[in-house]
Parts: structure tokens; C-alpha cells; sequence
């Protein structure tokens, strides 16, 4: 088939743009359904042709780590296949319409990803089934008029519940009329009216938080990353240094979902991109202090584009490493050795010519290509890694059992999302073996230094900023109740309190809303169980060792662990007061019985406390 001419957009007086003065048009069944240059190697001699009933658009995909992803001709309403199957092949093969290409109002790319395009064509199904079902006098896409389109954006506000899930079949829609410019005008929408008037008057506005992947509850993220932990740590024990090991397959599979668990959550990584690491990925260097630094190298996938603007489906090597803890370091040469193993029947884990830290396995049912683990492999691992714990191990051991999560199945996507939220939120909490998710933060902070796409950091001080929406919300509601507030930064976190209540109280805060709050001059607002006491954050005022930010994209934090009492950011609350009352109680008790040296701490102490419920009590 020869490629259309994208020149000629005269108007054919229905007010659909029409590129081209083709009125009749076939397509060669025989002729590839992809583009050659575009299809991996091992897929090129199964690739579809444009006739056959099946486009696995999986072959379009580099990585090693893409599920099948078939679109299957036969279950798109008959009266559309055909046009629709044209459109496919127009978005695959010669992309989206030019005129399409950077939109002010929607933007969409002019080389969908494989991904994209598979959830596009998926999009185009639902539409059509819906023009079946409410516009059957619609016999060709020519014949649907804006006031149609107007109706099935209706029609998906209405079943659909979030932003998201509003938004994806009508980006669909604009995406199909970029790709019928090939067609006759008989076969072209009209323009969807979003292009122009943008989505939200469609669809409502996002909502804070909708979208969000939940984290992990940490009911069931400390006692599963505990077994984890412990189970990796015997594991090298025994078999650290074994290159042709065996093993039972059940101990292999499970122990690979305690490395997912560890490498995951402890370098901040997205799914694609531990699961495409290599078994060389760790160098672990000595600093001039002595101290180790375990570096971890692999690729990247989000945004990462070519010249003509495709997606790099193989990922590019990340020009930074990520950095981990010791823990994290453990689990990965933990995989490495897993990764070599045989189990019990003589299978290798492994393709003979694949370097993958965590492989698929050779006994392939699936017929994908891609030697690498898939997101559902790794999270029957790391299921059955749990279930292995809570059936007995954990009784034997003397752990606590892993409780299941209230949002659902532990997955990859959510340690990502929950060490964010740990390092906000519990940042003197512990992560493993006395390491701070403080110092988890710097750490991972440093992995993400000097990146335009600041990443995990990104979701560090979204998670932040909710928490300190949380924590005004709480304090005003002390407040409106007859609390006090006290310390030297009481009238700013009262200008805090008023400022948020006047601009954002009552809704539910966007990401975007909440990382602009978090540029706004005295916003900072720190919970410090441990100081009993608020800290409204002011680095010229910190008495503390300031955390130093690890990029540009990173701000300047206070060190809770290092929390003076002389400090000009302290605010205190009723229910700080009421902790330092029972502590003031506690050490009452304890000074009868102390030593001298001691006993004169704890009532010098004492007398700090009672001045500052004293001043409370006046404020």
C-alpha cells in the first residue's frame, strides 16, 4: 500500500477536517500489520499481517518484562471493524495526523507506545459497542455528529468514577480522529469538541488523591519486610557464595518474592524497571570514611523517546545509579544467586543467553517474547512468599504474622508508593535493623540528584504535603474546639492554619495543588512524636543539623532526630501538652529512685516541662 499524502486539509462542508481526496480505500490483507523496522527480532517471523485476526502489539515492545498484549479483530462490533482495524494500522505504522501533533488543549503523541496504542484500540471498541447500542442509524463514522460525541462524553462521566477513567476513552476518541486522515471523509469523525474546549468541561476536574496507587498498609508492610529481610540474610548464610546451586522450585520462587519485596521497596524504583535489572547491576564502593555505598544500575523507561519522538521500548541505562542500603544490596546478590539456580525437576530459572536479576523461567506457556519476569510473575512470588510466612514460618521463627492489606494484593507498584509515604510521614521510624527511613531518604535522594525527572522524590513531598494538610485540618479542629497553641512559632502556624483554611479547606487536594503548597513560604509543618511538639519549619530559625537536600528538585528539611528545645520553629499543641504532662509523670517516678547525676537530669527536665505547660497554659 502506498502511504497517504498528509497535504490538503480542505473543509468538505460537514466540519470534519479532511487531509487527502482518497474516496474509496483497500488495504492489502497480505501486507505487514507493523512496522518491519519497529518488530524485535525474535518476534519478525510471527508478526501479523494486516488481514490476520490477531495483533499481538507485544511484538512492538523491546523490554523484556511486556505481557502479550492481542488485539483480537473479532471482538470489535462488525459494522466498525474494518475502519477501525484502517485506523490501527494508520496510528502504528505513519502516526498521528501533524495537525494533531501538539495540541495546546490535549496532548498526544505522535508514536503511541505499544502500551498506548493497545489501550487506545481497546478505547475504540468501547465506543463502537456504544454507537451500536444508542446510534444504530450510524453506519459509518462519517455519519457521527459532534452532538454524538457530546453525548458519549455523557455517557462515560456517568459510568466511570474517576478522573482517570473519564479521561481515557475520550483522549481514545481524539486519538482515533488523528488517525482516520487516511480514510475517506465518509469515514471520519467529526472533531471531537474536547479538542478545543479542553476535557475538564466534560468530565469534572480531578480530584486529590483519586488516582493515587495506595500505599502498603504499615500493619503489613513492617512484618513483611522484617521476613523479607530475615529470610535473604539466611539465605546468603547458606548459599551466598553457591554458582550452580539446587534447589526445590517452591523455595526458589518464594525467596524471589522476598528479593521483589526488598529491591523494590528499598531503592524506589518503578516495576519495569527492577524487573529489567541485570545481575551485574550492584557495585558496592568504599568512601574515604569507610563507609560502603551500594550502587545500583539499569535502565529507565518513563519518557524515554528517539529523535523521531517513538518511545524507547528497550528502556536507556539510567546515567545515574540508584542507591540502596545494605539490606537492599543483600537482596539483589540474593537474586543473583537464585537467578543461577536449577530446582529439583533439572530446570534453570533462566534463558541460557539472559542476564536478568529476576528471569521468567524456561518452561514458557505463554508464548510472549521477553525473557524477563512479568508484573503478575512477580506478584504471584511475592504472594507466595507471604503465604509461606504466615503458614507456619513466621509461628517458628517468632515473628509477627503479615496481616493482609485493607487496599488488596501487595504488588510492585505500591512499594514505590509506600516507602514515599514512610519516609513523610515516619521518618524516625525503622525501616530494618536500627536504619531510619531518614537515612533511607538521603540515600535514595542522592540516587535521584541532578535528574530532570526528580521521581521518587516527586512522591516524597506530595505524601509530605498531605501530611501536612492532615496536620492542620487537626490543629484546626483543636482550635475551633477551645485548644491552645504555644512556642515560639505559634503565630506562624496559626498564619498557617489561615491560609490553608481560606484556600483549600474543604476539598481534596491535587498533586499538583499540594507540591505547589509545598513551595509556599511557611507551609512546612513537621509532626515530632519524639519532641512532643510541631515544628513549623524555617531554615534560618532551625536550631537543629538542617537535612541538606540532595537535588534541586529536594527541599531543605529539618532533622527531627536532632530536634533542640531552644529552637524558634517548636509549636505545641493540647495534645503535646497532655504528652509532656505524662512524661513529666514518668520521670517523677524515675527521680526518686535515681542516682544523684541522674536524678539531677531528670529534674532539670522536669522544670523545662513545667515551664512549657506553664506558658501553654497562658497562650
Amino acid at each position: 500500500m502506498t502511504a497517504p499524502d498528509r497535504t490538503g486539509h480542505p473543509a468538505d462542508g460537514r466540519g470534519h477536517s479532511v487531509v487527502g481526496d482518497t474516496e474509496a480505500w483497500t488495504w492489502d490483507p497480505a501486507m505487514s500489520a507493523f512496522p518491519i523496522d519497529q518488530v524485535r527480532a525474535d518476534a519478525a517471523s510471527a508478526a501479523p499481517r494486516y488481514g490476520d485476526g490477531v495483533w499481538d502489539l507485544a511484538m512492538l515492545n523491546h523490554g523484556d518484562t511486556m505481557d502479550r498484549r492481542n488485539i483480537t479483530w473479532a471482538e470489535w462490533p462488525e459494522r466498525f471493524r474494518e475502519v477501525l482495524r484502517a485506523a490501527a494500522w494508520t496510528m502504528l505504522n505513519q502516526g498521528l495526523a501533524e495537525e494533531m501533533v501538539g495540541q495546546r488543549t490535549i496532548a498526544l503523541a505522535q508514536w503511541p507506545s505499544a502500551a498506548t496504542a493497545f489501550n487506545a484500540v481497546h478505547s475504540w471498541r468501547v465506543f463502537a459497542r456504544w454507537l451500536n447500542t444508542e446510534r444504530p442509524l450510524v453506519r459509518r463514522l462519517g455519519d457521527v455528529t459532534t452532538e454524538d460525541l457530546r453525548d458519549y462524553a455523557t455517557h462515560i462521566r456517568q459510568t466511570r468514577n474517576t478522573y482517570q477513567a473519564r479521561a481515557a476513552p475520550l483522549l481514545a476518541v481524539a486519538r482515533l480522529y488523528g488517525c482516520l486522515w487516511t480514510l475517506p471523509p465518509a469515514d471520519r469523525l467529526p472533531p471531537p469538541p474536547w479538542l478545543t474546549e479542553g476535557l475538564i468541561p466534560f468530565i469534572g476536574t480531578p480530584q486529590g488523591g483519586e488516582n493515587k496507587t495506595p500505599p502498603i498498609a504499615p500493619e503489613t508492610i513492617s512484618p513483611l519486610l522484617t521476613a523479607a529481610i530475615a529470610c535473604i540474610s539466611d539465605f546468603l548464610d547458606e548459599y551466598g557464595d553457591t554458582d550452580d546451586l539446587v534447589l526445590p522450585e517452591g523455595v526458589i520462587y518464594r525467596l524471589q518474592g522476598a528479593c521483589l519485596i526488598v529491591v523494590a521497596y528499598l531503592t524506589g524504583m518503578r516495576p519495569q524497571e527492577v524487573l529489567s535489572l541485570d545481575r551485574d547491576c550492584l557495585t558496592v564502593l568504599t568512601r574515604p570514611n569507610g563507609a560502603l555505598r551500594y550502587e545500583v544500575r539499569g535502565k529507565h523507561f518513563k519518557g524515554v523517546r528517539d529523535a523521531d519522538g517513538r518511545h524507547i521500548s528497550a528502556g536507556q541505562l539510567r546515567e545515574q545509579p540508584w542507591l540502596t542500603i545494605k539490606a537492599g544490596a543483600d537482596a539483589i546478590r540474593a537474586a543473583h544467586v537464585l537467578a543461577l539456580a536449577t530446582d529439583e525437576h533439572g530446570h534453570v530459572t533462566r534463558d541460557a543467553d539472559s542476564n536478568l536479576l529476576f528471569p521468567r523461567g524456561r518452561r514458557r506457556r505463554d508464548g510472549r517474547p521477553g525473557a524477563g519476569m512479568i508484573a503478575k510473575q512477580a506478584h504471584r512470588r511475592i504472594a507466595a512468599f507471604i503465604t509461606h510466612v504466615n503458614d507456619g514460618l513466621a509461628a517458628a521463627r517468632g515473628w509477627a504474622p503479615i496481616p493482609a492489606d485493607p487496599q488488596g494484593a501487595v504488588t510492585l507498584p505500591r512499594f514505590r508508593r509506600t516507602l514515599a509515604w514512610h519516609i513523610a510521614r515516619q521518618p524516625l521510624g525503622e525501616v530494618a535493623l536500627g536504619v531510619q527511613y531518614g537515612h533511607v531518604r538521603v540515600v535514595t535522594g542522592q540516587g535521584y540528584a541532578g535528574r530532570a525527572e526528580a521521581g521518587l522524590q516527586g512522591l516524597i513531598d506530595v505524601e509530605e504535603m498531605q501530611a501536612v494538610v492532615e496536620r492542620l485540618e487537626e490543629v484546626a479542629d483543636e482550635r475551633r474546639n477551645g485548644g491552645r497553641i504555644s512556642g515560639p512559632a505559634r503565630e506562624r502556624l496559626e498564619a498557617a492554619i489561615s491560609r490553608y483554611d481560606s484556600q483549600y479547606a474543604g476539598s481534596k487536594m491535587t498533586d499538583k495543588e499540594l507540591r505547589r503548597l509545598a513551595k509556599t513560604p511557611g507551609m512546612q509543618v513537621y509532626d515530632n512524636p519524639r519532641a512532643l511538639s510541631l515544628c513549623v519549619f524555617q531554615r534560618r530559625t532551625a536550631a537543629c543539623h538542617v537535612a541538606p537536600a540532595a537535588s534541586s528538585a529536594e527541599r531543605a528539611t529539618p532533622s527531627l532526630d536532632d530536634c533542640r528545645s531552644n529552637c524558634a520553629n517548636h509549636a505545641r499543641t493540647d495534645r503535646h501538652i497532655q504528652g509532656l504532662k505524662a512524661e513529666r509523670a514518668g520521670l517523677a517516678a524515675e527521680v526518686e529512685h535515681a542516682a544523684q547525676p541522674i536524678a539531677i537530669r531528670l529534674t532539670d527536665r522536669m522544670a523545662d516541662i513545667d515551664r512549657t505547660i506553664a506558658d501553654h497554659e497562658v497562650a
